[in-house]
C-alpha cells in the first residue's frame, strides 16, 4: 500500500504560510504520532507519499441529484442546473466535483466556491506540496452502513449521514441541527445507529435521538489532535470520499495549465527539428549522390587514360599503382616525377595568382607553363622553388598577354 499523509486545513490557513497544520503519515500496519508543522516544512517531508488534505466542510456543501446520464461529460454538465435552486451562489461561481451514485440514482456532489479552490491551489504550489486529494474533513469520519457519525471538536462539529453525505455544524447549534436532520426523515429511514465523538455528550443531544435509534459515544477516544487521532485509530479509505480536485482542478488540468503557455513553442521546437531532420537527410542524399557522381568521373578518366584495363576494384589504389610504374616504381625516387611534383608543389600553390596551364615530366625534369599577375611574381616563383629540397629552376619564357604573364619554368633536381 503507498504511504499516505493526511493533512488537516483550519479555517485560518492563509496562502502566506504563517498557520501551522496538523498531519499524520500512514501505511500499511503503520501511523506515526499526530505531528504539527508549518506548510512549507512539510513540503519537505511528503517525498513519495499520496498526499490527502481535509479541508474545513463550512466550505463545502454535499448534496445529491438524480442524473439520468451514464456520460460523466454530460453529467458534470447536468448536475450544475440540477442543484441551482439549492445554491445561493451562481454556479458559473461554484466548482463542482462529483462522487458516487447510490442504488436510486442518485449522484453524490460536493460544491464549492470557485475563489476558495484557486486560493487552497495557490498556496500549495507556492510552497511546493503536492496534493493527491482535496477532501471535505467530515468525510475523515467512519461510515459504515446506516449508521450515523458526530463528532464535536474544538473547530466544530461534524455529522456524516453516509457514504459521501454529511455537514458540519457550529458546537452550540448541533442539538438543534441534529434534531432537524432526524425530523426531516420518515421512521423507515432512519439510521439503526449514531456513534457520536465527543469529550462532552450533552444531554440535550441525547434528548434529539429518535426512539429506536441506538446511541454509542465515545468519550474516551476523543484526544487532543482531535479528528486527525479519530482517523489514525479508525483508518482512512480515500476512495469512499468525494476529491474536489476533478476537472479544472485535477492534477491532469493543473499540469495541462502550466504546458498550455509552452505549447506552442514546443510545438515549434518539434518543427524545426523536423525540418531540421530533413534537410539533413537531403543533405546526405545530395551528398551521397554527388560522391557516387564523383566516383563514376574518377573511373571514366582512368579508363580513357588507361584503356586497357579491364577490371577496376578500388580506383584510387589502382591510380596510385600506375603513377608508381610511370614514376618508374619509385615513388619516393628522387628523379621521380612524383618526387618533383611533392617537391616544388608548395611553392606553386603559395604564388598568388597562380594559373597552372600544364605541366610534363621528362628525363628527370618538370616542364611547367604558368600564368602569374607579372614578371615580379614569377621571378619570386623562381626563387622559391629553387630554396626548396635542392631544386634547379630555369625560366625557359616569358611573354605578356591580357595584363598577365606567361611563363615557362624547367625544374629538376640539383646534380
Amino acid at each position: 500500500m503507498r504511504e499516505k499523509i493526511v493533512i488537516r486545513l483550519s479555517k485560518a490557513t492563509a496562502a502566506n504560510d504563517v498557520e501551522l497544520a496538523q498531519w499524520v503519515r500512514m501505511s500499511e500496519g503503520n501511523t506515526t504520532p499526530i505531528a504539527t508543522s508549518r506548510l512549507s516544512e512539510l513540503a519537505e517531508l511528503v517525498q513519495g507519499a499520496s498526499v490527502i488534505a481535509l479541508v474545513p466542510s463550512t466550505e463545502v456543501f454535499l448534496g445529491s441529484v438524480k442524473v439520468p446520464t451514464q456520460n460523466r461529460q454530460k453529467m458534470l454538465k447536468a448536475i450544475p442546473y440540477a442543484l441551482e435552486d439549492q445554491l445561493a451562489d451562481d454556479i458559473d461561481d461554484l466548482h463542482f466535483a462529483v462522487g458516487q451514485r447510490d442504488g436510486d440514482g442518485n449522484v453524490a456532489t460536493a460544491v464549492i466556491s470557485r475563489d476558495q479552490m484557486d486560493r487552497w491551489q495557490t498556496m500549495f504550489r507556492e510552497i511546493g506540496l503536492p496534493i493527491n486529494s482535496l477532501v471535505p474533513d467530515v468525510q475523515a469520519l467512519p461510515v459504515e452502513d446506516n449508521i450515523w457519525a458526530l463528532y464535536i471538536g474544538q473547530q466544530g462539529a461534524l455529522l456524516r449521514t453516509g457514504l459521501q453525505s454529511g455537514f458540519a455544524i457550529d458546537v452550540e447549534n448541533t442539538a438543534t441541527v441534529l434534531a432537524l436532520s432526524f425530523a426531516q426523515l420518515e421512521t423507515e429511514q432512519l439510521p439503526e445507529k449514531i456513534e457520536i465523538w465527543s469529550a462532552l455528550i450533552a444531554d440535550e443531544i441525547r434528548a434529539c435521538i429518535p426512539e429506536g435509534v441506538e446511541l454509542v459515544t465515545h468519550t474516551d477516544q476523543v484526544h487532543e489532535n482531535g479528528l486527525l487521532s479519530l482517523l489514525a485509530a479508525q483508518g482512512f479509505d480515500v476512495s469512499k470520499t468525494i476529491n474536489l480536485l476533478q476537472g479544472d482542478y485535477s492534477r491532469r488540468e493543473q499540469l495541462g495549465k502550466i504546458w498550455r503557455p509552452w505549447r506552442l513553442a514546443a510545438s515549434l521546437g518539434a518543427v524545426l527539428f523536423v525540418l531540421q531532420l530533413v534537410i539533413s537527410i537531403s543533405e546526405n542524399a545530395v551528398l551521397s549522390a554527388k560522391h557516387d557522381q564523383l566516383k563514376a568521373e574518377v573511373i571514366k578518366i582512368y579508363k580513357n587514360t588507361f584503356p586497357n584495363t579491364k577490371r577496376i576494384v578500388n580506383v584510387r589504389a589502382q591510380m596510385e599503382q600506375k603513377l608508381k610504374e610511370l614514376a618508374g616504381g619509385k615513388i619516393d625516387d628522387g628523379e621521380s616525377f612524383v618526387a618533383l611534383a611533392i617537391a616544388a608543389g608548395a611553392a606553386l600553390k603559395k604564388t598568388p595568382g597562380l594559373v597552372m596551364r600544364s605541366i610534363r615530366y621528362k628525363n628527370g625534369e618538370l616542364d611547367v607553363q604558368v600564368e602569374v599577375p607579372n614578371l615580379q611574381v614569377l621571378d619570386q616563383l623562381k626563387q622559391n622553388v629553387s630554396s626548396k629540397n635542392k631544386l634547379s629552376v630555369k625560366i625557359q619564357s616569358a611573354a605578356q598577354k591580357d595584363n598577365k604573364v606567361q611563363g615557362r619554368l624547367q625544374i629538376k633536381r640539383v646534380s
